[in-house]
């Protein structure tokens, strides 16, 4: 884990709005809900959306630091590694708790089943993130050269580039219904994101707290009215749309520029159980609301919900690393 304390920070508060935000989305999944109740949902679960950007661009803070050296042995033996271990037996836990608690039916051997869950990652829906990460890492060593030898210069325009190739273009297309001819040949918003953050910790792009908190009002706001008004915004509302990104860019920057170098004995807490509540997260979710069946009349019943999952995962997760 960072010393860094504004990390910190936003490590523990990511943890928490994934799990403000899976619990919304699988709620809102709820075959009984009314569709004005699903909407509302979806407003609390788009509202957070920021959370997994700013993983990516907290990595991106760190290992591309040109002070950090990271070779491409340790990225393959440690990094990668570490990731390929927890998709092999978080994809095998979870499968058996499907079978076992929730009684789900495999029509295939057991073995084919996971091999192919874990080759595809057909299995539940979160992991996709440690597979995206993967990528990461694998051209994270290529990243880190570039970076170190880019002016500031040179920094922005790439940035540049990858904001409106992997985001703006993409939404573009997304309005328009069809292809556009101009492309790179990148795939996905997160090279930009991992960059984003590198950028915004060096302090190449520096916002004043004022003008960060302006921008993730005016984002959320945006997020929440699109939400609220169109039933198909969620088609558009994606990690890679241009007001997800300006949302994430200014909480992060507003988290740097308000903390001060001073530690907190919970969010240091929070922060060491974050990888530990992303990976468990769901099996409280699952449980409350697919095996025992509870679907709350409100929406401060789905909070307290998330509240109570984050809570017993944080838990879990605190107590296995003092195991």
């Amino acid at each position: 884990m960072s010393n860094i304390i504004y990390i910190r920070y936003l490590r523990a508060f990511a943890a928490l709005a994934i799990v403000i935000l899976h619990t919304f989305f699988a709620y809102a999944s709820l075959p009984t809900l009314d569709v004005a109740m699903i909407q509302k949902a979806m407003m609390f679960r788009n509202s957070m959306l920021w959370a997994v950007p700013v993983f990516v661009m907290v990595t991106g803070a760190l290992l591309l630091d040109k002070d950090k050296e990271i070779s491409i042995e340790k990225i393959w033996k440690k990094y990668i590694l570490r990731i390929v271990i927890l998709l092999v037996v978080f994809t095998l836990l979870y499968i058996a708790f499907d079978i076992y608690v929730l009684g789900k039916k495999l029509e295939v051997f057991f073995v084919i089943y996971y091999l192919q869950t874990l080759i595809e990652d057909s299995g539940w829906a979160h992991m996709w993130y440690l597979y995206m990460l993967i990528g990461i890492y694998i051209v994270l060593p290529l990243f880190k050269k570039a970076v170190a030898h880019f002016s500031k210069e040179e920094m922005a325009y790439l940035l540049i580039i990858f904001f409106f190739f992997l985001s703006v273009l993409p939404f573009i297309e997304q309005l328009y219904g069809k292809a556009l001819g101009l492309h790179i040949p990148i795939q996905g918003i997160y090279p930009f994101y991992l960059l984003l953050g590198y950028i915004v910790h060096k302090e190449y792009i520096r916002l004043k707290v004022s003008i960060s908190f302006i921008f993730l009002l005016v984002s959320t706001l945006g997020i929440l009215f699109l939400t609220g008004m169109y039933p198909n915004a969620n088609a558009y509302l994606t990690f890679s749309s241009p007001v997800v990104v300006l949302q994430a860019f200014s909480m992060y920057s507003l988290v740097k520029g308000i903390v001060k170098e001073k530690e907190n004995r919970l969010v240091e807490w929070m922060d060491q159980g974050s990888l530990g509540v992303y990976l468990l997260h769901l099996v409280g979710i699952k449980l409350i609301f697919l095996k025992f069946n509870y679907v709350p009349n409100t929406l401060i019943g789905v909070a307290l919900v998330a509240l109570v999952v984050y809570l017993c995962s944080l838990g879990l997760s605190l107590v296995y690393k003092k195991l």
